[in-house]
């Protein structure tokens, strides 16, 4: 599996694993010479821990740094390329909030973003609808403009009301703005307009 022992005194001082530019693991005597080794500062003392050395097929074997890199996909580094939870004052998600949201569009922000979460509300025994919309409120004319995103907000078929919560970690690009309303039919082109209150929105975005 391409380990590579070094020993002193016949005690172990270093234990390597060997990877290729791609990350998986080379035969210990496929390594390129001359190999580059990295030795512990005090060789005659037992081992104080280990190093993962990386093969590159120009330079041996190397110690990883920011000039050679753990070979890491993009893929894998988009995943990583997160906000970490941690509990702070900033930092977080900016919230749109309306306990009113319907057929009047609103701004939730004025140039482009990314929507990562939605937690909606509907107090009225029928389905209502939210429409998400790539414009900002003053080029978007609900029912005229056609919606980026369409969500149901379930009823309860009472006044006891539903709704429906949802979270992103990759979240939805709107490229010019972000705007939002709430009808009481499906179509792009409805214009129903909910009661007052029926509708209660909340939008994380960055």
């Amino acid at each position: 599996m391409g380990e590579v022992y070094q020993t002193t005194n016949g005690r172990l001082v270093e234990f390597f694993i060997q990877v290729d530019e791609h990350g998986d693991p080379v035969d210990a005597g496929a390594a390129p010479s001359p190999a580059t080794e990295y030795a512990e500062a005090a060789v005659d003392d037992p081992a104080t821990g280990s190093a993962l050395l990386i093969r590159s097929t120009s330079n041996g074997l190397r110690v990883p740094s920011n000039t050679y890199p753990m070979p890491v996909t993009q893929a894998a580094l988009s995943a990583l390329d997160r906000p970490v939870l941690a509990g702070a004052a900033t930092g977080g998600l900016s919230v749109f909030r309306s306990i009113d949201l319907d057929e009047s569009e609103e701004e939730v922000k004025a140039t482009a973003g990314t929507v990562y979460s939605i937690c909606a509300f509907n107090r009225t025994a029928a389905p209502l609808y939210l429409k998400l919309y790539n414009a900002t409120a003053a080029n978007t004319t609900v029912g005229t403009t056609t919606p980026l995103m369409t969500f149901v907000v379930p009823a309860n078929a009472d006044s006891d009301g539903a709704g429906f919560i949802l979270d992103s970690a990759i979240g939805f690009a709107f490229s010019t703005a972000i705007s939002a309303a709430v009808t009481t039919g499906v179509s792009d082109s409805d214009t129903g307009a909910p009661g007052a209150n029926d509708c209660i929105v909340n939008i994380g975005y960055a």
